[in-house]
């Protein structure tokens, strides 16, 4: 049988393990949600340079008009 010290030792291990797992998948989270907000990002900026492009080439056929 486990002593009263021996058990306590292996509830604190058990808690501490369950503390690093849930901050390996927070930071993992946190990770994720960054990734995506910066790929969602650059999609904006290259729909934004797109339209910038093409208001510039509609401006140059309006100047040459």
């Amino acid at each position: 049988m486990y002593s009263h010290e021996e058990h306590e030792r292996a509830k604190f291990a058990a808690v501490s393990a369950a503390v690093r797992r849930l901050t390996a998948f927070k930071e993992c989270w946190v990770d994720s949600k960054l990734f995506k907000s910066l790929e969602d990002q650059r999609i904006e900026d290259e729909r934004m340079a797109e339209a910038a492009a093409r208001i510039a080439q509609l401006a140059d056929e309006l100047n040459q008009e």
